[in-house]
């Protein structure tokens, strides 16, 4: 149910950002998108096993992180930061098994989606708060 919900969330956000967001939001959206998506196929082929360290979703998380950084290092504006800083936390949880089957819990399993929707909720509000801040532009007729 949960899978659904989010993938609903994504499509309209996915929706939202491409129609109204800039460059910066396209690219973090669509970086969002295809790592949810190839998340999706490598749980749908090699199952959800939080208790060991699964390499290629280790992979997958290294190149959204990769792309987040690049994104927040070249802004000019702060939303990138928070955006990366998930992605950042969302990387290192994947790494918890390294520390020992203690620490591997099913909140490893729900913490890795929080993040993703704190992503999103942080796009938009990027998006409204910068459509917001743009002065709009007027025309004037009969000058």
């Amino acid at each position: 149910m949960v899978g659904w919900i989010y993938t609903a969330l994504l499509v309209a956000v996915v929706a939202f950002i491409v129609a109204r967001g800039g460059q910066e939001e396209r690219i973090v959206v669509l970086t969002l998108m295809l790592g949810s998506f190839t998340t999706f196929l490598i749980y749908a082929t090699q199952g959800r096993d939080f208790t060991a360290l699964q390499l290629e979703l280790l992979l997958n998380e290294a190149w959204i992180l990769a792309v987040m950084l690049a994104v927040a290092y070249r802004s000019k504006r702060f939303w990138p930061l928070p955006v990366a800083a998930c992605e950042l936390a969302a990387f290192m949880s994947l790494m918890t098994p390294w520390l020992g089957a203690n620490v591997v819990s099913y909140g490893l399993g729900v913490t890795q989606g929080l993040w993703a929707y704190l992503q999103l909720a942080m796009l938009v509000l990027a998006v409204v708060r910068g459509r917001a801040r743009r002065p709009a532009v007027t025309t004037h007729s009969g000058d």
